[in-house]
């Protein structure tokens, strides 16, 4: 692990910025709330010779519409906690999803609650038994008699965040370094640093190919955290319906993905000035399979996930010395990759700050 120039590194998490620690959950920030929902409506006199739904006397109040365009500025930046705070400074989650009723507000905290999880969550090892320590940490949890498995790998990849949230992001690409990969497809996620995601994987009979539809969303926690984070959700629905699929896709097994799956990129920084990558991988998975014995599972990550890292670190090292198909498509993004450098030159800012 890397550390920093002057002093021995502290973690990004660990470094106050701006005087606030990480702000955690809906209900600190519902405390925190200048203005409740009672003290909002009732400081607003709304014409009674005029009847309106209380979601049009909310969005007609020049206040709400500015926090509002504020909030949605912050969230297409992918900063989507400062986003939670700038609507928090007028009113509850209950007032704004309750009497605003936008759409992309209740995306905003929604998304807000995840990021909380993943953050609070990356750290809690307790309840996984461990599958293996090196190259890379896998840790494995499954409840008797339940169909789902919950994964959590934390490995540290010797290239930059950019680099690396180019894998998942250039999804498609997928199959160019992963045998096992089968019609990576993307489709628009609605902003730049969101997608949707289809993807299938060959799998040891007698077991059916596996396939996931697929939101991933990334989320600048820079200022927050010291980190970014990729949170991931089911999209099944939504994406069997509006998107046209392969014709295989009947013949593969769904795996549904659990809410609460996500990935933490931080950055490290070595003494010679090279950037690396602190990783943690989180998900949780359900293909609906009885009677899988977790020891199976647990065999089946222990083989696999230490090939897939190691093929993962030879595509990131030949697709930036070498072959430029990888190189070309940031080109082709700049706006999203420089989110990221942007994100990365403020942590190693901050980082600075307070080893000075």
């Amino acid at each position: 692990m890397g550390q920093c120039c002057c002093k021995p590194a502290k973690n990004a998490a660990d470094i106050v910025i701006d005087g606030d620690d990480y702000e955690g959950s809906d209900e600190f920030w519902d405390a925190r709330s200048e203005l409740s929902v009672a003290s909002f409506v009732s400081s607003r006199s709304f014409c009674a010779d005029e009847p309106r739904s209380p979601a049009q006397g909310a969005t007609d109040d020049p206040d709400i519409k500015i926090a509002l365009h504020d909030a949605l500025k912050l969230k297409n930046e992918a900063k989507v906690l400062g986003a939670r705070r700038r609507l928090l400074e007028l009113g509850d989650r209950a007032f704004w999803e309750t009497q605003v009723g936008n759409e992309a507000v209740v995306r905003i905290f929604h998304q807000a609650s995840l990021v909380d999880h993943a953050l609070a969550d990356m750290h809690k090892d307790d309840a996984y038994m461990v599958s293996r320590e090196h190259p890379l940490k896998i840790l494995y949890k499954h409840e008797q008699g339940g169909t789902a498995h919950s994964i959590k790998i934390k490995c540290l990849l010797k290239h930059p965040i950019s680099h690396v949230v180019s894998i998942p992001y250039e999804w498609d690409l997928l199959p160019t370094w992963n045998k096992y990969a089968m019609d990576t497809i993307k489709f628009d996620g609605g902003a730049m640093y969101e997608a949707l995601v289809y993807g299938a994987s060959w799998m040891i009979p007698p077991f059916k190919d596996f396939q996931a539809f697929l939101r991933a969303s990334g989320v600048d926690v820079s200022h927050e955290a010291g980190c970014l984070a990729i949170i991931v959700e089911d999209s099944e629905r939504e994406i069997t319906r509006d998107y046209e699929l392969p014709k295989e896709v009947p013949e593969r097994r769904v795996v549904n993905f659990e809410e609460g799956s996500y990935i933490i990129l931080r950055p490290v920084f070595e003494e010679d000035g090279n950037e690396h990558t602190d990783a943690v991988l989180c998900v949780h998975m359900d293909p609906h399979i009885k009677g899988v014995p977790a020891a199976l599972v647990n065999f089946a990550l222990h083989v696999f996930a230490p090939y897939l890292f190691r093929q993962m670190e030879k595509t990131l090292t030949d697709i930036f010395h070498g072959d430029d198909t990888y190189s070309k498509r940031m080109q082709a993004t700049p706006e999203v990759y420089q989110l990221i450098d942007n994100a990365v030159n403020n942590i190693r800012h901050t980082m600075h700050v307070a080893c000075s």
